[in-house]
């Protein structure tokens, strides 16, 4: 939430109160630690380090995958595509396109991320 909100050091200071590996490592915590990578993926595009957001995001897309874990990878890509097009740097009709391929388990959530997603494009827009 707190980088979501553009409150980068307050988000900073609250990741580093966790350790990323030792939540993947714990059966019982992964799904907080691809949590946490895709966090990171957010606060270094926020950031304006892009090329580390999408290292941090399709770290934390390829876990979930390799974890057959569909609905956490979808989010995170989800995520991503919004940073991608909030920083300038995605093809937005491809990304538009792939927006309706991509599911996180929960419709209201999944729908919603969609909407930010779309709000994106259109503040984009000139």
């Amino acid at each position: 939430a707190l980088g979501l909100s553009d409150q980068i050091d307050a988000a900073e200071h609250e990741m580093s109160k966790t350790n990323i590996r030792q939540q993947l490592e714990d059966e019982n915590k992964t799904d907080n630690g691809i949590r946490l990578l895709a966090t990171q993926g957010l606060l270094e595009y926020r950031k304006g380090h892009v090329e580390e957001g999408r290292q941090w995001y399709q770290l934390s897309i390829d876990t979930a995958k390799r974890l057959r874990d569909k609905d956490l990878a979808g989010k995170a890509r989800l995520n991503m595509i919004r940073e991608e097009i909030r920083c300038g740097k995605g093809d937005n009709e491809a990304l538009l396109k792939e927006i309706d391929t991509l599911e996180t388990g929960n419709s209201a959530e999944t729908e919603q991320l969609r909407a930010d997603i779309r709000a994106e494009v259109a503040n984009r827009k000139y």
